[in-house]
């Protein structure tokens, strides 16, 4: 194997051919420095900043350059420039002062500028004589996002969180509407809900008697006092429809978050008010702390070879806590909350991709018990030992403050990032934990555009081609091309491997909620999760889908995509059309309705 020395690190030059063209060139529009000639030199790079010493730099630069581990994009880019830190997102509280209005803005405008993305609580009074309301600090905010940017050409990102109770929701959920009162959009902020048990069992209830009594109270989050009371039925559907309509708002379901932060924390009196703008970060924030996103992710396409290493999950931990560590000592005081709850908590986001790629390698169905099963034993494994890892850091270095008397290095581990732009590095596996959206597609770069094509597809195609000279395999793809990416009209394909390469639009969406709401049993954050739908969805189907995600115990919901009406949604149309026939809706809230009973 010929290898070379970079940075006291031996690298393989041959490792290149397992990046397409395009991979290798989104590395280097975006992340590799002028003087670096090959992805190993960059790797190399990033492994030898976060390392503890030579031996962990080796080992990590050989996870990163065989696809086993992904770096977060801030990490990965580490050294490009002199401004940005290796810190994905942050999270922060506005105290609802004078004061603290003015300060959140600030150090939300300095994290940006790091280059970090913002999740927002906005808990602040509605409007009166003494306050503006939320709408007035948002269009702030939004206005910010385009003039405090992340280096020379991205934008700050922002999300904000606002209650479902609070009087401002209803302008709160249109602000992303590109129609209505200029006054009142903010198109370049997101945005997200938290949504308490007592709305959704208040929903549940209306499920089982639509005469219920639905009256939803509106209170001012300072004073308590009920402004406006509204109907819950109308202000789910409301929801539902924008999510339909523009992809947002994201929904954190908040009590179940808190229900579920360790009990050290919760000691201490700490809340989780808001996640970020991805959704998959669920830390406490309050005034004195504005939560911080550690992230990397592993890659599940190679969980076999990965799954067996008895040093590869607590290597990536040991790099995460160095990262943080970096992060605590160079960040700038206009920081310091931020700083201050790295310190305490020392909470990282190990996450996954490449879910849906792994069962296409083997041949598994995303719907069905087999991807159950494999589901389960992959996050039940990387918990395990990510576990061990946290007691054997703690011994080594020291607990987290906040964690004092439990032994642990981090107060949380895991968080599943959405992984859009890793995939494509990763050898252009699916993205995170979702399926995928086409097993053909266009990506544009800047410098051009680029077919993507399923690699384990066009395996099974090319060899079927081998097989038999009757068949076309230009013919194949660009039918496939022509049918938005769908292989459901494809003659020379089986049952079974139709089943395999569903697309995300063709699959049940209550196995999307199904696996999420099992593997969010080992993860201590949340996941980022997206639902596919038709333009034309059925309300009952749609409703469905969201309802039991909470019921099921997931903490958040991502975007609502919903693509144009094309060749092949008559598929998807079938699929929404069998599963309202078997959606019961008193099963579901008695929690009887698994779709992995259905069979």
């Amino acid at each position: 194997m010929p290898t070379e020395d970079y940075l006291g690190i031996k690298i393989d030059l041959e490792r290149d051919q397992l990046f397409d063209n395009l991979g290798i060139q989104r590395l280097k529009e975006s992340y590799m420095k002028e003087d670096e000639e090959s992805p190993q030199q960059r790797f190399a790079f990033v492994s030898k900043s976060f390392a503890s010493n030579d031996e962990h730099a080796q080992r990590l630069y050989d996870y990163a350059s065989k696809h086993w581990l992904s770096y977060s994009t801030p990490i990965l880019s580490f050294g490009r420039s002199n401004k940005g830190l290796p810190i994905s997102c942050f999270l922060n509280y506005i105290n609802d002062t004078a004061e603290g209005l003015v300060e959140n803005l600030s150090e939300t405008n300095w994290l940006s500028m790091l280059g970090g993305g913002v999740g927002i609580g906005f808990g602040i009074r509605a409007s009166d004589d003494k306050s503006t309301g939320v709408l007035p600090h948002l269009k702030t905010y939004d206005s910010s996002s385009l003039a405090y940017r992340q280096g020379k050409t991205r934008r700050g990102s922002y999300a904000a969180y606002l209650d479902i109770s609070h009087p401002d929701i209803t302008m709160f959920l249109e602000m992303r509407k590109p129609t209505g009162d200029q006054n009142l959009r903010c198109l370049n902020l997101h945005h997200g809900i938290n949504i308490s048990d007592r709305f959704m069992e208040m929903i549940e209830k209306c499920m089982s008697d639509p005469d219920a009594d639905d009256r939803w109270n509106l209170a001012d989050p300072h004073t308590g006092e009920v402004r406006e009371t509204v109907s819950a039925k109308a202000l789910w559907q409301k929801i539902l429809e924008m999510r339909m309509e523009t992809g947002e708002p994201y929904l954190h379901f908040v009590d179940t978050s808190n229900r579920h932060m360790p009990d050290w924390l919760k000691e201490k009196g700490l809340k989780i008010n808001q996640s970020n703008l991805c959704s998959e970060i669920i830390l406490p924030t309050n005034e004195n702390r504005t939560a911080v996103c550690c992230l990397s992710s592993v890659n599940l396409e190679h969980y076999d070879a990965w799954s067996k290493s008895t040093t590869f999950l607590k290597d990536v931990a040991e790099m995460l806590d160095n990262v943080l560590q970096y992060f605590i000592d160079n960040a700038p005081e206009t920081v310091s909350r931020a700083v201050y709850s790295a310190k305490q908590e020392r909470s990282i986001g190990i996450g996954a991709l490449g879910f849906h790629a792994y069962l296409q390698k083997n041949g598994i169905p995303f719907e069905g018990f087999m991807a159950k099963s494999t589901n389960i034993r992959m996050f039940k494994l990387i918990r395990g030992k990510l576990d061990e890892s946290n007691l054997e850091l703690g011994k080594e270095r020291g607990e987290a403050i906040d964690a004092k008397g439990t032994g642990r290095r981090f107060s949380h581990v895991m968080a599943v990032a959405p992984n859009a732009s890793s995939s494509i590095i990763m050898g252009n596996t699916s993205p995170s934990i979702e399926p995928y959206r086409a097993n053909a597609y266009r990506q544009d770069t800047l410098s051009g555009a680029y077919l993507n094509k399923n690699k384990h597809l066009d395996i099974i195609i090319k060899d079927k081609v081998e097989k038999n000279n009757r068949l076309n395999y230009d013919k194949i793809w660009s039918s496939i091309i022509a049918n938005d990416g769908s292989v459901q009209h494809v003659t020379c394909l089986d049952d079974k491997e139709k089943e395999v390469y569903k697309t995300a639009m063709e699959i049940d969406q209550r196995w999307v909620v199904e696996h999420a709401s099992t593997r969010q049993e080992w993860i201590d954050q949340g996941q980022s999760v997206n639902l596919f739908f038709r333009p034309d969805v059925n309300i009952k189907y749609l409703h469905a889908i969201h309802y039991l995600a909470w019921k099921q115990g997931m903490k958040t919901l991502y975007y609502c995509r919903s693509e144009k009406l094309g060749k092949a949604d008559k598929v998807s149309k079938r699929i929404e059309r069998e599963a309202i026939k078997e959606i019961d809706f008193q099963s579901m809230i008695d929690g009887e309705n698994c779709v992995a009973c259905e069979g």
